[in-house]
């Protein structure tokens, strides 16, 4: 009983609790720097509205999503614990505010439903 109701709090929890943005990944274009970099490393960039120089070895920022490695992470966590545990990751609309009936996309506002068919599922709720 005591890992349904824990469950239950996570499955409550977690669509309101997000963790901060994880520090983002920089990829360089060239493993070990651009032809003709090491000569002009130690130049630092510069950047103005209109033009940037020092470019002299080009990377790609990517920022990943804040909550999804977590909840995955999680996810595989709880089940390794035989904690029974469901969770649904919808590919569009946002986070919180965005959820529900506000939404335009119909599998985000129907997620009242999925939660209430889970709890069906796990013998918190009685079918009516």
């Amino acid at each position: 009983m005591r890992f349904r109701i824990d469950a239950l709090v996570l499955a409550l929890a977690l669509p309101f609790s997000v963790p901060a943005q994880p520090q983002p990944k920089v990829i360089h274009l060239w493993t070990n720097g651009a032809p003709g970099f090491e000569a002009r490393k130690d130049e630092p960039e510069t950047a103005r509205d209109w033009w940037v120089r020092n470019i002299h070895n080009p990377s790609v920022t990517v920022f990943q999503p804040a909550c999804d490695q977590v909840s995955i992470d999680l996810l595989q966590k709880l089940r390794a614990a035989g904690v029974p545990v469901e969770a649904h990751f919808f590919a569009r609309g946002k986070h919180a505010f965005n959820m529900g009936y506000r939404s335009e996309f119909l599998a985000v506002r129907n997620w009242p439903q999925r939660m209430a068919d889970w709890l069906h599922d796990s013998g918190f709720l009685e079918k009516k």
